[in-house]
């Protein structure tokens, strides 16, 4: 509600109150979309899923993980890390290795951004990684950050339209991603071809092999 008025204030403000409004449209269509397609799915039905490095006050590697994720809420996922105390406006926490181990998730998503730090990580102690579940049975994936100063909302409606398809594919068998995601970033942005920019320049959607 907070988000829905702040627009209506700029699209007053900006003599852009039509726009405004369409965005807002938009937003919420494609929440009740998402809602809709996985709000059913029986918890003994999903997977264990873990969202980590995580971006917030800076970039982290493995330990940095996102906390009552709003991505994994607009899907209704069974995460890992949600209910952990973390600081007033931040999205994330930092928690020890053996956090991660006794999670175990069967799916990690990690920000694009970040992948430098798990690839070093990786590299100075790959006998961590390969004792988690998803690193071992290949669902391990990447999807751009969705914080730069603040949140880009595009993105984390693509990302969770993404987590979905990973998560639920009988769900999501009629969406095309990558038609998608375009309809979502050319509407925010008003061009084509930003999903094609963070693939070229590997910030995209992808399935990581770790140490490759």
């Amino acid at each position: 509600e907070d988000y829905d008025k702040a627009l209506r204030i700029l699209g007053d403000v900006c003599g852009a109150s039509e726009r405004a409004e369409e965005v807002i449209h938009f937003i919420h269509a494609c929440l009740d979309d998402l809602d809709n397609r996985t709000k059913d799915i029986p918890d003994e039905n999903k997977p264990v899923i873990l969202g980590s490095a995580a971006t917030f006050r800076g970039g982290h590697g493995i330990q940095g993980v996102y906390v009552d994720h709003p991505v994994f809420g607009a899907v209704h996922a069974k995460d890992a890390a949600i209910g952990l105390e973390k600081q007033p406006f931040d999205t994330g926490v930092e928690v020890d290795r053996e956090k991660i181990l006794d999670w175990d998730p069967e799916i990690l998503f990690l920000d694009a951004g970040n992948m430098g730090l798990i690839e070093a990580e990786y590299a100075d102690d790959p006998g961590f990684f390969e004792q988690l579940n998803a690193v071992k049975n290949g669902n391990v994936y990447q999807w751009p950050n969705s914080t730069a100063n603040y949140t880009n909302l595009e993105v984390p409606l693509v990302n969770a339209y993404y987590a979905g398809m990973m998560l639920y594919p009988e769900a999501f068998a009629d969406v095309d991603f990558e038609a998608k995601a375009s309809e979502i970033f050319d509407f925010f942005l008003g061009r084509t071809g930003y999903l094609e920019a963070l693939t070229n320049n590997g910030l995209g959607y992808t399935t990581i092999t770790l140490g490759e």
